[in-house]
């Protein structure tokens, strides 16, 4: 019982630092698109015209 209540604790920290590490790359990946969608694209209309 002991062994299967530590393999559920070491499975419950994964999970927490899988959620956290995907929402790190979540937040990093909607700065990257607002970026691009706010700056970068409309210098490049800018510049086309």
């Amino acid at each position: 019982v002991e062994k299967q209540r530590m393999n559920m604790t070491m499975k419950t920290q994964q999970s927490e630092e899988a959620k956290t590490e995907y929402a790190n790359q979540l937040q990093k990946t909607n700065e990257m698109q607002t970026l691009h969608y706010h700056t970068a694209m409309p210098e490049v209309f800018q510049h086309l015209q």
